[in-house]
């Protein structure tokens, strides 16, 4: 028997004994009370690791035991258990949560004794302490407003920083400053106290600028802090784009000089505005809707971010959270800490994530403490997250440390999940250059590449426009990329500090400009991009960006689906299944692009002819001969697929009736001259559906298919009767058209 103690306190004693066996079986001591009494003198003479009590009791109900539990400052490991129902479970456990108390669950009665187990496995071995009434009370002087105006005047206030990550990735994103206050003689001064205190007496300002001004130049300094230490290559570019959220108070939003003087220590500090998150509360934002519109406009119109804090806990209208200009929605702690235990934690955050999305904001959790929650959040759809599971605050000269572990590990995982993917050193494969090829055309770029960035290097999967397969990863661009949750573009190589005496700019393959946006594995973990090349310099607007990001994707949903399941063995080709996918995302992107497509779905005539008079193998030589000819008449970025036995199916990107008209014409030509070449005595012809549809028709890949298929159908009646009518012609090569 293990010295883990578990006391429970329930007055069925038919449930305390299911308890107690349950709890023994998992190697727990455990003593039963069924009544308050007996329970706090075993709390107080006995200090259990865990405890687990029932919230309906006859003399002193479990609320009020929580009550006490909290000012004791018990630290066991509490389960409820009631038969009350789940709202009224999870809102003890809340109010519990709030007296510092460690829940580790609730369980609604009856529940299974796996049920239970699963909790007692989530408390650990503290002990108890408590607070003793006993002890000799210690004179303490109060702090007060003269200490508050000596420490400002001091330059008291120190800043530490939590971070926050992408829910996704992992990745490092940004930090939140914490104002924190240490005195002789009165120790550490709570947020709580000094606060208020500032705002009462019109010391908030003062309070605010210092901890703006500290936290700007401990941003500006930490990129050399991380280097002295030794960082990721690339990690410049992380530290160039990490944001900083301080704190604004309402009484703040009207002094229109503070936030000019703060415009000024950016630009005198060289930090841009838009890596600065300003947060304001949701009940101190929304006292002052009109009023705090134009300020919060002024702000986002200087570059600042904007956040409204502990979302979900003020008494907001919804118009006015849609007038006021904030770029990001923070959800409170008191959600995001109960999500594992609450059905209706889970509720509301899922719901304000939702919210966030459909207004285009960025959504941030506070207060995660496990692994469960962060990819809870992550399933939802909250961008980033921050919490003791993350990392509590870092004081100042701590942060480089911290930075330079954090990104090692990330490191680890993620060159972990590129091994595991079994990508690298692997043949080249058409289903990822049919989208570097899309790449290099869409955007007139003479490279584009599939990058993979293993330990020391990073691997070409895809290359058009480039011979090499690999680079060292010192001198990558896409080093770079991976480090960042957005694409990266430079405009200038020469011009740009990070890449100016690269080898790759200095010398061949002589890049000027370069775009790169992240491709992640089906874990969130960064392992390569989507890049683009060119040998001059050249800029890149955002909705081109989203472009660059949207073929992403599609790269993306091929290292993750097995697709030499949808390939077709004989001709390479997709087969139908697969070619529908793709089909499908290419219509999607060229309809945001504003791009016409056709579709070409082609029956070769003779098929069942020559398998049965010349076999199968000539059968299937003549499938790929037919398949090397559309090759041909195609451009790369194009798409082609075997669609049944004898049919073939081509997708024109951007390509009305004229350039349709082309393709049918080279491949008539081309038909013809291979006809003239064979040395059988069957000639191959076909029979053309199509389909078109042009930047203004919104179709669907299913209903552009079934407009082909009526084209094809028709063709292959008329031709048939025009063989019948003239049993002489044998049209060679000829097509029908709708």
């Amino acid at each position: 028997m293990s010295d883990k103690k578990l006391l429970v306190l329930d007055d069925d004693p038919l449930i305390g004994q299911t308890i107690t066996s349950i709890a023994q079986f998992c190697d727990f001591n455990v003593e039963l009370c069924t009544t308050p009494e007996r329970f706090f003198d075993l709390f107080f003479s006995w200090s259990p690791d865990a405890i687990a009590l029932d919230l309906i009791m006859p003399q002193m109900d479990g609320v009020e035991v929580l009550a006490e539990l909290g000012k004791l400052g018990c630290q066991a490991g509490i389960i409820i258990t009631s038969g009350v129902g789940s709202r009224v479970l999870d809102a003890a456990s809340r109010s519990a949560q709030d007296k510092g108390l460690n829940i580790v669950g609730t369980l609604a009665k009856p529940f299974s004794p796996k049920m239970f187990r699963s909790l007692l496995d989530r408390c650990p071995k503290v002990g108890i302490r408590i607070k003793s009434h006993l002890s000799e009370k210690v004179s303490v002087r109060r702090f007060e407003l003269a200490d508050l105006r000596q420490a400002l005047s001091d330059r008291q206030i120190r800043v530490a920083y939590q971070p926050k990550v992408n829910c996704q990735s992992g990745l490092v994103s940004g930090f939140e400053a914490l104002a924190r206050l240490q005195m002789p003689g009165l120790g550490n001064i709570p947020p709580d106290t000094f606060i208020p205190l500032a705002e009462q007496h019109e010391l908030i300002d003062t309070l605010t600028e210092q901890v703006f001004t500290s936290a700007l130049q401990w941003l500006k300094d930490l990129p050399e802090q991380v280097y002295q230490r030794g960082a990721l290559p690339g990690a410049v570019t992380k530290l160039n784009e990490l944001t900083v959220s301080v704190n604004i108070s309402a009484r703040s939003l009207g002094n229109r000089t503070m936030f000019d003087n703060l415009v000024t220590d950016c630009e005198q500090a060289d930090i841009s505005p838009n890596r600065i998150i300003f947060e304001l509360t949701e009940t101190s934002t929304m006292e002052e809707p009109s009023y705090s519109l134009d300020i919060l406009t002024r702000l986002r119109m200087q570059g600042f971010k904007l956040s409204i804090d502990d979302f979900g806990t003020g008494f907001s209208s919804m118009v006015q959270l849609v007038r006021l200009p904030f770029s990001e929605m923070k959800i409170d702690k008191s959600f995001v800490m109960t999500v594992p235990i609450s059905e209706e934690s889970r509720a509301v955050t899922r719901s304000i994530a939702e919210l966030g999305q459909s207004l285009n904001l960025q959504v941030t959790a506070e207060g995660v403490e496990d692994q469960q929650t962060l990819d809870f959040l992550n399933r939802v759809g909250c961008q980033q997250a921050q919490g003791f599971f993350i990392s509590r605050a870092i004081e100042s000269y701590n942060v480089a440390d911290w930075f330079v572990r954090h990104l090692q590990q990330w490191d680890l995982r993620r060159t972990d999940a590129l091994t595991k993917l079994r990508l690298l050193d692997t043949a080249e494969e058409e289903q990822f250059d049919r989208h570097t090829r899309l790449a290099k055309r869409l955007f007139n770029v003479p490279i584009a590449l599939v990058s993979l960035v293993d330990k020391n290097r990073q691997w070409f999967k895809s290359h058009q426009g480039l011979d090499a397969r690999q680079t060292s990863r010192a001198s990558s661009f896409c080093t770079h990329t991976i480090l960042s949750d957005r694409p990266l573009v430079i405009e200038d190589a020469q011009r740009d500090d990070r890449f100016a005496s690269n080898e790759l700019v200095t010398g061949a393959p002589d890049i000027r400009f370069y775009a790169g946006t992240p491709l992640r594995a089906s874990d969130g973990q960064h392992i390569g991009t989507l890049c683009i090349i060119d040998t001059q310099p050249r800029q890149l607007a955002e909705e081109k960006q989203q472009l660059l990001q949207d073929i992403g994707l599609l790269v993306e949903k091929e290292i993750h689906t097995n697709v030499r399941a949808t390939q077709d063995y004989l001709t390479g080709f997709p087969d139908r299944s697969g070619f529908e996918i793709q089909a499908q995302e290419s219509l999607q992107l060229c309809r945001k692009l504003r791009l016409p497509v056709s579709l070409m779905l082609l029956d070769l005539d003779n098929f069942t002819q020559i398998n049965r008079e010349f076999g199968h193998a000539e059968g299937d030589k003549a499938l790929q001969s037919f398949a090397g000819l559309l090759c041909k008449v195609v451009r790369e970025s194009d798409l082609l697929a075997r669609f049944g036995a004898d049919e073939f199916a081509i997708l024109l990107i951007d390509a009305g009736e004229k350039q349709l008209k082309e393709v049918i014409q080279r491949l008539s030509h081309q038909l013809a001259e291979f006809n003239q070449r064979l040395s059988s005595t069957y000639e191959l012809s076909f029979s053309l559906g199509v389909a078109s549809t042009d930047t203004r028709d919104d179709e669907d890949f299913p209903a552009l298919l079934e407009m082909a298929e009526v084209s094809l159908k028709n063709a292959k009646a008329q031709k048939r009767a025009r063989q019948i009518n003239d049993s002489e012609r044998q049209p060679s090569g000829e097509t029908g058209r709708d």
